[in-house]
C-alpha cells in the first residue's frame, strides 16, 4: 500500500477520543478536552501595584520638576501583597506599597522609590505621573469569561500554571491510549540477562517503541518476547485488551515469519501487509474487536521509521491532539542522497546551523561506530517516490523523533517543504 494512503487509513481508524478528569498536578503533557474560561472573575480582582514604591494620587504630582519638586506626606502604614486591611490616603499624602499590593483608597498611581527622594517624613517628586502608572488594573491579567486555553491545547508547564492561577484543580483531558508491545524472535533476550549466547541479541526494539509511545502520551504495556511460533505469538497478542497491539519482527515472508499467521488465527481483519517505505517495507495493519494492530519489522530503524510515520500520528489523534504531523524545521541537504524507485525513503541525520540556513547531514556508513552515529541522530527526512536523487542543497523537512508531546507547541508554525517533502 502507498505510504500516505496507509497513514490516512491508520489515523482514520482511531476511535473517538475519550475524556477523563485528573488533578492539575497529573496533567503535564496531556491534551485538554474542553475549552477553559476564566469563570472565577477578573485577575487581578482589584488594581495592584506593579512595583515596590509609593502609592499616590496622580493629581498631586502635576507640575513637579527637578527645579520645583512636589512633596507628599508619607504615611506610616505599609501595604504588601495579601494585606486585607486597606486604608485611604488623602490629597497630599502617599503610602509605601510593595509589588502585588492592593492600592490605598483614592490612590491611582505608583512611583518607584528610585524616582523619588526623601525629606524628613515626606517624599519629593521631580516629575508628574499619569493615572495608572505603576499599576496593574483589575482584569489586566485575564477578564471574567475570557477563553484561557482551547480544547486540544497541549498542557505544557506554562499553560498549567495559567490554569492554576485561575484556581483550577481538576480538568478534563483526553485519555491516554493503551499500547501493548510484543517482540518476536528466537534470538531475542530480555534486558538484564547475563547468559548471553553467541546467537542472542538484546530485545531493544520493543523498549524503543514503548519509550517512543510514552513520549507521545501513551501508556505502554510490555507483553514480553514470543518465540517464532504462531500459536505462542497469538497467545501473547490475545493476552491484552489494550487499544493498540504492536509487535516487532516476523512480518516478512520468510520461513520463520509467523506474525501474520498469528493474526489470522486470531481473526484479525488485515488491512495491509506492506507499504512503500524504506526501511519499514514490511509493516502490517489490522483490526480485531475494536483494537488496532500494527506489525513492524524486526530492524530497528525500519520499526522506528514506521512508528514515526504511522503510529505516532495515530496516538496523537487518539488524544485529540491538533498536531498529526511531526515537529519539523526546513533544512537543506548537506550531501546528495538516492532513493529506491517507487518508495518513500526515511533517512537518519543530524542538523547543522549555517549562517543563513539549517543543513541536514544524512547519516552515512562510515568507519565510525553505528551506535555512536545513531546516538547523534535526532532527526530524519523523508524522500518521496518522485525524488530518486536529491542533490546537495535540496530543501527537505527535518523531522524530530524523541521529542515529548509537551514540546510540540514550540513548532506551532508549520513550514512549507519544497522539493523532497515530509511524508
Amino acid at each position: 500500500m502507498e505510504l500516505m494512503e496507509a497513514k490516512q487509513l491508520v489515523v482514520r481508524s482511531v476511535p473517538p477520543a475519550r475524556i477523563e478528569y485528573v488533578w492539575l498536578e497529573q496533567a503535564v503533557g496531556r491534551i485538554l478536552a474542553a475549552d477553559q474560561f476564566a469563570d472565577g472573575g477578573d485577575l487581578p480582582a482589584q488594581a495592584r501595584s506593579r512595583l515596590d514604591g509609593f502609592a499616590l494620587i496622580s493629581a498631586d504630582s502635576v507640575g513637579a520638576t527637578k527645579e520645583r519638586p512636589r512633596f507628599l506626606q508619607l504615611r506610616n502604614e505599609l501595604l504588601a501583597a495579601g494585606d486585607e486591611h486597606i486604608f485611604a490616603i488623602q490629597a497630599g499624602e502617599c503610602a509605601r506599597v510593595l509589588t502585588g499590593a492592593r492600592l490605598p483608597t483614592n490612590a491611582d498611581a505608583v512611583v518607584a522609590e528610585e524616582n523619588t527622594f526623601c525629606q524628613s517624613a515626606s517624599i519629593g517628586l521631580t516629575r508628574g505621573f499619569m493615572p495608572g502608572e505603576g499599576v496593574a488594573p483589575a482584569g489586566s491579567d485575564i477578564q471574567q469569561g475570557r477563553l484561557v486555553l482551547p480544547k486540544g491545547a497541549i498542557l505544557t508547564p506554562t499553560r498549567l500554571a495559567l490554569l492554576a492561577a485561575l484556581g483550577c484543580a481538576i480538568i478534563p483531558i483526553f485519555t491516554k491510549p493503551r499500547v501493548a508491545f510484543l517482540a518476536t524472535g528466537n534470538e531475542l533476550k530480555e534486558l538484564g540477562r547475563c547468559d548471553q549466547g553467541a546467537a542472542e541479541i538484546v530485545c531493544n526494539n520493543r523498549h524503543l517503541l514503548a519509550w517512543s509511545a510514552a513520549l507521545q502520551g501513551a501508556q505502554a504495556i510490555h507483553l514480553g518476547i514470543a518465540r517464532d511460533d504462531p500459536d505462542e505469538i497469538a497467545t501473547k497478542l490475545a493476552s491484552t485488551d489494550a487499544d493498540w497491539i504492536v509487535s516487532t519482527g516476523g512480518v516478512g515472508r520468510g520461513a520463520r515469519d509467523y506474525t501474520l499467521n498469528a493474526w489470522k488465527k486470531l481473526g484479525v481483519e488485515i488491512l495491509f501487509e506492506e507499504i512503500n517505505l524504506s526501511p519499514g517495507h514490511r509493516t502490517a495493519f489490522g483490526k480485531l474487536d475494536g483494537r488496532l494492530l500494527l506489525g513492524f519489522s524486526g530492524g530497528t530503524w525500519g520499526a522506528q521509521a514506521a512508528f514515526e510515520l504511522l503510529l505516532a500520528p495515530a496516538l496523537r489523534a487518539f488524544q485529540g491532539c491538533p498536531w498529526v504531523a511531526p515537529p519539523s524545521v526546513p533544512a537543506v541537504l548537506e550531501s546528495p542522497v538516492k532513493n529506491r524507485e517507487g518508495f518513500h525513503k526515511v533517512i537518519r541525520g543530524t542538523l547543522k546551523r549555517g549562517s543563513s540556513r539549517v543543513f541536514f547531514r544524512p547519516m552515512q556508513k562510515t568507519s565510525h561506530s553505528l551506535f555512536e552515529s545513531i546516538g547523534q541522530s535526532l532527526c530524519y527526512a523523508v524522500l518521496t517516490p518522485d525524488h530518486l536523487e536529491c542533490a546537495a542543497g535540496t530543501g527537505v523537512e527535518a523531522c524530530f523523533h524523541d521529542l515529548p508531546l509537551c514540546a510540540f507547541p514550540l513548532f506551532a508554525v508549520e513550514s512549507d517543504a519544497k522539493g523532497c517533502s515530509n511524508a
